[in-house]
């Protein structure tokens, strides 16, 4: 399956995503991995450096906005193919030059429909920004997760 991450951006530029080899074409192991996207600009940590803080600048509220609702579009994404993402923090979500927002390293993510892949009671993420259910370990962590990582990542931003 074409991460969605790649076709997201080539959609954001305005192009075909690039063509999907099926199981019978199988990429050789000559043939170099198929190229991976590239974003140029800047992690949220970055710009949160350069964002003016609180009372300086209405339009900076707007901006964090924007960026919220992007994140958020890109999470109800990945989501509605059953992937929650586990991991979602301020180091995840870069920024292009023209202020667009990609939400990045899908690492951790858990496969909705492939259960089995993490033992109960491990614990992955980064601590500051998981939900409760997910600092405990608990196995059933669902969408909500990634929705409260995304809060506390905005709520930083302010």
């Amino acid at each position: 399956m074409l991460d969605f991450m790649a076709e997201q951006q080539c959609q954001s530029v305005g192009i075909d995503p690039p063509h999907e080899r099926s199981d019978a074409e199988q990429w050789p192991a000559s043939d170099p991995p198929p190229p991976t996207p590239a974003v140029a600009g800047s992690t949220m940590p970055q710009a949160r450096q350069s964002t003016p803080r609180p009372g300086q600048d209405r339009d900076r509220f707007r901006t964090v906005a924007t960026w919220g609702v992007q994140a958020a579009e890109a999470l109800e994404y990945a989501h509605s193919v059953g992937i929650i993402h586990r991991d979602v923090k301020p180091a995840n979500l870069l920024l292009d030059s023209r202020g667009t927002l990609y939400v990045a390293d899908f690492g951790l993510a858990y496969f909705i429909n492939d259960g089995g892949l993490t033992l109960t009671g491990a614990v992955l993420g980064t601590l500051r920004y998981m939900s409760p259910e997910q600092a405990r370990g608990e196995r059933a962590v669902d969408p909500r997760t990634d929705v409260y990582s995304l809060g506390v990542t905005l709520y930083e931003l302010l």
